[in-house]
């Protein structure tokens, strides 16, 4: 191991010595110079930071997936930064160091998404065409900001360039499976600590659960929460389909299922919570026919979980509490003052808006709402916001916004399903686990933005390009 190291040490040494990472070198400690003399420490060392993460990702490009997903799950432990903002800068950096890459020579393989591109470059339409419509003709207030929403679909050229580098296929899969897992250990952190771990804007939501539980830490990974359930399925079939694996490997897929199990039920959100039981009951009819295995996975998960929580609740009681109050309050939810109640009210706002413009919608920045509650709240932008992503994508994008992501989603179902036929384990399980998620997915839509949320977007591009990936790799066998 410490030849290996000294290795990658000398490697890394020689790799630096080249004149185009000298100069890298040189122009960054310059520039940090010259800025920490103008500008406060903090954004000095941000700066400082992004030449360095420059310069190793020149030489070793998959820190570029890494830092993205850091930055769009807000997963830096205790650092209150603008992850928004950060999220947008980093995808804009990565598509400026992929130009470099094409720029200089090096190829640039994108077949990980090529049988999503008529779909991607029909949603591209349906936005350019939403953004002339807001801010070129209409001027609405927030278009501009609207419109940014998006720029997490953008990440799917990054991981598919990512992942169609030589020798490195199966990395963003491996890279969803370990960013769920480190969602679910930072949510389980701040949960059981009250902690702001993640200091995003949904990564620590203040006032905790509602009235009755505030003093319970609410948080959220954002797109991360995508992963633990694309984790969760992915261990669940694996262990359901051979639960015959040796020990090691059967008790780490166990822990998996426990892990991101405990770290969605941490992010306390009815919308997943009800995707996860869709995704659930499609995971038990893709394994309709291993049903001895099914009981047999399901009791001792369950054995297991409930012997978690009867362990966790003297320690934590508040936090258990909450979790069943959380899932009793659905049945008070739906009338006036509600949470529920509050959204059927923009449901049948948003419908009358796209009755009178059934179309082309109104663009980036429509804003369909007479009045709002929540404006009272600080939500200035509440007339334009609708948590309904389908209705948000008619109000906004119209008639093509919503053929296209249509089109999209049946592409994925199409490529989930060509996988689950394969004769390979590994494929098998990203078809079910992919298909599952998806389910997840769009049913947490129903409540809440996700085609329009840049987090939630990375996260679905990273879900394109692994089908996509595992898809190319299977039609390349078949065809050798």
């Amino acid at each position: 191991m410490t030849a290996k190291l000294g290795l990658s040490i000398r490697l890394f040494a020689e790799r630096l010595s080249t004149t185009p990472s000298v100069m890298v070198w040189i122009a960054g400690a310059c520039l940090s110079g010259i800025v920490a003399v103008l500008i406060p420490f903090q954004l000095a060392a941000a700066v400082a930071a992004v030449v360095a993460v420059t310069v190793l990702a020149l030489h070793w490009p998959n820190i570029i997936g890494i830092v993205i997903l850091i930055l769009a799950f807000g997963a830096l432990p205790f650092v209150p930064l603008d992850y928004r903002l950060a999220n947008e800068a980093a995808i804009l950096w990565a598509i400026a160091l992929g130009i470099f890459y094409w720029l200089t020579g090096k190829e640039i393989d994108a077949a990980p998404i090529r049988e999503f591109k008529a779909p991607l470059l029909l949603f591209c339409l349906a936005w350019v065409i939403a953004l002339i419509q807001g801010y070129a003709i209409a001027h609405l207030k927030f278009a501009i900001p609207d419109s940014r929403r998006y720029v997490g679909l953008l990440a799917v050229l990054i991981f598919a360039a990512l992942e169609g580098r030589k020798g490195n296929s199966g990395f963003i899969h491996r890279l969803i499976l370990s960013f769920g897992t480190l969602s679910s250990v930072l949510l389980l952190l701040q949960l059981g600590t009250g902690w702001r771990v993640f200091a995003g804007l949904k990564g620590f939501m203040e006032g905790g659960i509602g009235a009755e539980y505030s003093d319970v830490v609410r948080g959220s990974a954002e797109g991360g929460d995508y992963f633990m359930a694309y984790g969760l399925f992915y261990s669940l079939f694996l262990l359901i389909e051979n639960p015959g694996r040796e020990f090691p490997r059967r008790a780490t897929l166990i822990g998996q299922v426990i892990l991101n199990a405990a770290g969605l039920v941490a992010i306390f959100s009815r919308g997943i919570w009800a995707g996860l039981v869709l995704g659930l009951f499609l995971l038990l009819v893709f394994c309709r026919n291993r049903l001895a295995s099914v009981v047999k996975v399901s009791s001792i998960l369950a054995i297991l979980g409930a012997s978690l929580v009867l362990m966790a609740y003297p320690i934590f009681p508040r936090q258990v509490e909450a979790v069943f109050g959380r899932l009793a309050s659905i049945s008070e939810e739906g009338g006036k003052g509600t949470s529920m109640g509050a959204r059927f009210d923009e449901n049948q706002q948003a419908l009358k808006s796209i009755v009178e413009n059934p179309v082309l919608g109104l663009g980036h920045g429509g804003e369909y709402k007479k009045t709002s509650a929540q404006v009272s709240r600080g939500f200035v932008n509440e007339i334009t916001f609708i948590h309904n992503s389908y209705l948000w994508v008619a109000i906004k994008l119209g008639l093509l916004g919503i053929v296209s992501i249509l089109f999209l989603v049946a592409k994925y179902i199409k490529i989930s399903f060509r996988l689950r036929s394969s004769k390979d384990p590994t494929k098998r399980a990203i078809g079910t686990a992919s298909a599952c998620t998806l389910a997840t997915w769009l049913t947490a839509g129903i409540i809440a933005p996700v085609w329009a949320q840049a987090s939630d977007l990375v996260a679905f591009s990273a879900l394109l390009v692994v089908i996509g990936s595992a898809n190319t790799s299977q039609q390349t066998k078949r065809r050798a």
